[in-house]
């Protein structure tokens, strides 16, 4: 491998967005120019703290917000040990001016075992591991007594350390990438502290504003632009010494940097989706699409994964379920629909209209579903594969389920293939359909039959005129369930009329008027019962081939009354 596929691979070691929470410098509070005897003092400060049961976490203004174990500062210092982590770790941690720069770590000679004069806070003292009792290391120390940021830095003025970098960005190009370091890492701090609970509303009254991710990622941008940044680097490497650390790594790490970037900001947009805070998750997008970066897609697929690969999931224990009981295939899709929407939902947040990753996860989806229904349909079918004549599909609920996973296809093909399946579910469910509710199939058992009739032609016999008629009856569709309804509303219909004539009568007789009393509950019952069938009628009669069939000059029953 060359340094720079190195310097990719070294790179991708790290895990965004929160880089910084393990970055070994912020960990123990040591300067990039640390040496092993500097390391050295914060392993024996590790021992000696566990051994006294005191807390280890440096005292630095930009120290972690996470809790920082001993442990933590163990593995930190293994960091460190390692020449390709720790220069990860050096990239993304504060470095001296061109003017103050000391040579890498590795070839820094042993550094003294007091401090600078001055150096330490007043009143501070110097304890034999080589830190004074404010946390602050021996090595900072050294490391900051030729540079003015970093010293405010030590002192805890991150402010003056920015000030001092912003003024010096033009011409060093260390400052133009700490600049970019302290944005990127107070952005993540200020991110962590503003993130709302699940289902919380963003912006809630004192909550941390949300950190300006476009000037982190204008920042970084210009970083990459500026060659004496890299070349600052690249001398840091080659004074290392280190036969392990090529120069081409500084060119591995500056084409690696964007997509790690990227990576970053699309899981902090996923996680925003996760919290239910679509706000941060859409500044974040606009951020990320904003800085131009390419490769942004790629990014964002990758953060979409644990979503894609539920809804894979989801859709391959639909799929052996259809198989193994078609019979329940529109259980099986109506499930698959409810498991996976709130999750598309989320893939639709990061993912474009058009984007191939969603386009696929969606076809995927609707061909699962078309697939489950149509197993279903033939379960219906005789082994000579003609349509049963006893039982029949739910033509309904297809329908309301190629419906509904119609708006969740995008791709032409599969979005035709729906359309014709629902076309033909849609014909057989309104040939079939009940005429009073027209969301059931109907019942024969439950249909009613109304006989009409009409002349057909006379004849003239020996004694007279003989008159011919033509007779029909016309079946109007209704399930068992609108059957039972108009049953039960006829039941309630005259419990209704009796009541209130009841009530009427007795109300009547205490006035000493039971004859009206009995004629007005006379009247409210007929009109409590005839209303309903009155209603029940009226729709039937509106039936369209009963219509026609009216126009066209037949007439109720079977035959004229009288014959």
């Amino acid at each position: 491998m060359t340094s720079v596929g190195e310097g990719r691979e070294i790179l991708g070691q790290i895990s965004p967005p929160w880089l910084y929470d393990t970055n070994a410098f912020r960990v123990t509070g040591l300067a990039v120019t640390a040496s092993r005897r500097d390391m050295r003092r914060v392993s024996d400060r590790v021992k000696i703290a566990e051994r006294l049961g005191e807390a280890v976490a440096p005292a630095h203004a930009l120290a972690p917000r996470v809790p920082v174990t001993a442990a933590a500062l163990t593995a930190a210092l293994d960091r460190l040990r390692d020449p390709r982590l720790r220069l990860v770790d050096e990239f993304f941690w504060f470095w001296p001016s061109a003017a103050s720069a000391v040579p890498a770590a590795s070839a820094v000679p042993a550094a003294p075992t007091a401090p600078a004069e001055g150096a330490a806070p007043a009143g501070a003292s110097v304890d034999a591991a080589g830190a004074d009792d404010s946390g602050t290391t021996v090595a900072t120390a050294t490391a900051t007594a030729g540079d003015p940021a970093l010293a405010a830095l030590a002192a805890g003025d991150v402010d003056e350390a920015r000030r001092r970098w912003a003024e010096a960005a033009a011409d060093d190009g260390a400052a133009r990438h700490n600049l970019a370091v302290l944005a990127h890492l107070e952005a993540l701090d200020a991110e962590r502290a503003s993130a709302s609970p699940p289902g919380a509303a963003a912006g809630n009254a004192g909550a941390p504003a949300r950190p300006d991710w476009r000037e982190v990622y204008w920042l970084w941008a210009a970083v990459l632009r500026d060659e004496a940044c890299w070349e600052a680097f690249e001398t840091r490497i080659a004074a290392a010494g280190d036969a392990r650390l090529g120069v081409g790594l500084a060119a591995g790490i500056r084409s690696a940097l964007p997509d790690t970037l990227l990576v970053g900001g699309a899981r902090l947009a996923a996680a925003a989706v996760d919290a239910g805070d679509l706000p941060a998750a859409r500044s974040h997008l606009a951020a990320l699409r904003e800085s131009g970066s390419e490769g942004l897609d790629a990014a964002l697929r990758t953060a979409c994964e644990p979503w894609l690969a539920r809804v894979r999931s989801l859709c391959a224990d639909a799929d052996r379920a259809a198989q193994k009981s078609p019979v329940t295939g529109p259980d099986i899709a109506e499930r698959l629909l409810a498991d996976a929407e709130p999750t598309m939902a989320r893939i639709d947040e990061l993912l474009a209209p058009g984007n191939l990753t969603r386009v696929g996860i969606r076809d995927q989806l609707g061909q699962t579903v078309l697939t489950a229904l149509l197993l279903y349909d033939q379960t219906f079918v005789d082994a000579s594969g003609e349509a049963s004549t006893t039982e029949f599909p739910d033509h309904f609920r297809m329908g309301e389920l190629l419906r509904r996973v119609t708006p969740m296809v995008e791709s032409a093909a599969l979005t035709q293939r729906i359309g014709e399946n629902l076309a033909i579910v849609e014909r057989q469910a309104t040939a079939a359909a009940c005429y009073y509710c027209q969301r059931r199939r109907y019942d024969k058992a439950s249909s009613i039959s109304r006989p009409l009739h009409r002349i057909s032609h006379t004849e003239t016999t020996w004694n007279g005129r003989r008159i011919h008629y033509q007779s029909v009856t016309v079946t109007i569709p209704r399930c068992r369930d609108c059957a039972r309804n108009h049953q039960e509303r006829r039941i309630l219909s005259w419990l209704g009329g009796i009541s209130a004539f009841l009530a009427i009568v007795a109300v009547a007789t205490v006035l000493g008027a039971a004859g009206w009393g009995v004629l007005a509950g006379a009247v409210a019952f007929f009109i409590s019962v005839t209303w309903v069938r009155v209603t029940i009628k009226s729709k039937t009669d509106h039936f369209p081939p009963l219509v026609e069939l009216l126009v066209d000059k037949w007439q109720p029953g079977a035959k004229p009354a009288g014959q």
